[in-house]
This record gives C-alpha cells, sequence and structure tokens, in this order.
C-alpha cells in the first residue's frame, strides 16, 4: 500500500507550519517539566504558582495560533478544506467525548480526569482523522 497519498504536501505553507510547530513544542516541554520541579520543590508563593500554572499553557496558545496562521497561508484550496475538515471532525469528537466523560465523572462517579489533558487528546485524535479525510479523497486507478 502506498502511503504517500496521506502524506501531508510539501509547500511553504507546510514547511513553515512544521518549523513553528516544532520551534514551539520544547517550550512546552520545558515549561512543563519546568513548573512541575518547581511547584514540587519549592512551594513558591500564591502568585508564583499561578504563574507557573499558566506558563506551560502559552506554547499550547502558540499552537493555536501557528494552526491559524497555516490555515490563513495555505494556498491550496483543497489542503486548506481537508485540514479544515479534519480539525472538525477532531473539534466534534473531543467535544463529545469531554460532555460523555463529564456526565459519567458527574452520575456515575467515574473518575476525574484533568482538563490538561484534552489538548494532548484532541492532536491524538487529530492525527487520526486528517489521514482519514485525506483517504475520502484518494482516487483509485479506475477513475
Amino acid at each position: 500500500m502506498n502511503l504517500e497519498p496521506l502524506c501531508q504536501p510539501k509547500n511553504k505553507a507546510v514547511n513553515r507550519y512544521n518549523k513553528r510547530f516544532f520551534a514551539t513544542m520544547p517550550f512546552y516541554v520545558g515549561f512543563l517539566l519546568g513548573a512541575i520541579y518547581v511547584l514540587k520543590h519549592y512551594h513558591p508563593g500564591r502568585v508564583a504558582t499561578v504563574l507557573l500554572s499558566i506558563l506551560p499553557s502559552l506554547p499550547i496558545i502558540a499552537i493555536i495560533v501557528i494552526v491559524g496562521l497555516y490555515i490563513k497561508e495555505e494556498t491550496d484550496e483543497f489542503q486548506r478544506a481537508v485540514y479544515l475538515q479534519a480539525l472538525l471532525w477532531t473539534t466534534g469528537i473531543t467535544l463529545a467525548v469531554a460532555s460523555v466523560w463529564g456526565f459519567l465523572e458527574m452520575f456515575a462517579n467515574l473518575p476525574h480526569v484533568p482538563t490538561f489533558y484534552t489538548f494532548p487528546a484532541y492532536w491524538f485524535l487529530f492525527g487520526i482523522c486528517y489521514p482519514l479525510v485525506r483517504l475520502q479523497y484518494r482516487s483509485t486507478p479506475d477513475e
């Protein structure tokens, strides 16, 4: 099976997206691990705790901006449409799962899942949705 059609195209918008994304992720990991370390070992005051708690969110906000920039900069309408469809499916699935789990927590006493897991779960689901959306447009040799 040739996976080439499932791979993301290489153009200027994709290259900029990848550079921005991969430049941002080390900050997320570093800020998260740094905040955990400082909060666990130094027990800072309230203001510092709040600021350290917000710090790992800054790269997440940057990723949201990076996605918006990619959508704006992508000149291939088909590629932009596929990406947006995958984002919409991912958003719907994430909202549905979060809502169902919230009701299960509330009514069936299932364990609480911290909301910060939503962002990584979203991108995990996007990794499933994007190739599935692209698959529906895959042409066959008969066409």
